[in-house]
């Protein structure tokens, strides 16, 4: 039925093509542009406060020597990366298993990742302890206090206490201790923690850790919380290795004795 109304469209309104501007290749209104520019450079900004700090910074590039000078190139370095890369590409002849809760920031990092980041994990850390792969550095980056770390810790002993190096860094701010004070706490209390971990039994001797502090530095970069960072060497693997052998060549000896043969 029809009412004698007649309905038409809207007119549709041509902008003068000086107000269109390409961005990212794409053609859109300029003030679009402009907004989104902006919003880019203050993402930008808060990135770099985020990953890019002088005191992180320096944290790193002492760890990324220390692994440089001492790790054979192309082993196995077990981490939490951010979504620059900043420690993989400090380290480019070393292969590294990353792991990134945020499953955005993941789906990043698996379209930038550079060729030495060998595998990227989406989950929680001691999701990998299942991989069954030898690290010759395991360094777990926490976000966290000590205490929210310590499920992961304890997930990954396995594969801290074959490492060649381990190292933690954890977040303070829980926490009224002076930052040097901490450090020698946490020290403690991270040495109480993995000395309580199970360790295998030979020949009825159970082993034990055999790790060093290299280094440890409390730090606090302005407008974040105050953290922590320690690190290892570790002669676990060592220790093991030259008690079994020490124990293989015993049972040569005996054996050799029982069968009248002089060595």
């Amino acid at each position: 039925m029809s009412f004698g109304l007649k309905i038409t469209e809207p007119p549709i309104l041509e902008m003068d093509k000086e107000d269109w501007v390409n961005y990212n290749g794409i053609m859109m209104p300029k003030n679009t542009a402009r907004a989104k520019k902006a919003w880019a450079t203050i993402k930008a900004k808060e990135e770099k406060k985020l990953y890019d700090r002088n005191k992180k910074n320096k944290i790193r590039n002492e760890i990324v020597k220390i692994i440089k000078n001492n790790c054979e190139k192309h082993s196995n370095i077990l981490t939490m990366d951010t979504k620059k890369f900043l420690f993989a590409n400090s380290l480019q002849d070393y292969n590294f298993i990353l792991c990134e809760k945020d499953m955005h920031e993941y789906k990043q990092m698996k379209i930038n990742k550079p060729s030495n980041v060998k595998f990227l994990h989406q989950g929680n850390i001691e999701e990998v302890s299942y991989f069954n792969k030898e690290y010759a550095v395991v360094y777990l980056d926490f976000c966290c206090t000590f205490e929210t770390a310590k499920k992961s810790i304890k997930a990954l002993f396995v594969d801290i206490r074959y490492a060649d190096y381990f190292g933690f860094t954890f977040c303070l701010r829980k926490n009224k201790k002076t930052l040097n004070d901490y450090k020698f706490d946490m020290i403690k209390k991270i040495q109480e923690l993995l000395d309580a971990q199970p360790m295998p039994t030979y020949n009825g001797v159970e082993m034990k850790m055999l790790y060093k502090l290299v280094y440890g530095e409390a730090y606090r970069d302005d407008g974040h919380a105050p953290m922590l960072t320690i690190f290892y060497i570790n002669n676990t693997k060592k220790y093991i290795s030259n008690y079994l052998r020490s124990l293989n060549y015993e049972q040569i000896e005996a054996e050799a004795k029982n069968r009248g043969i002089v060595r």
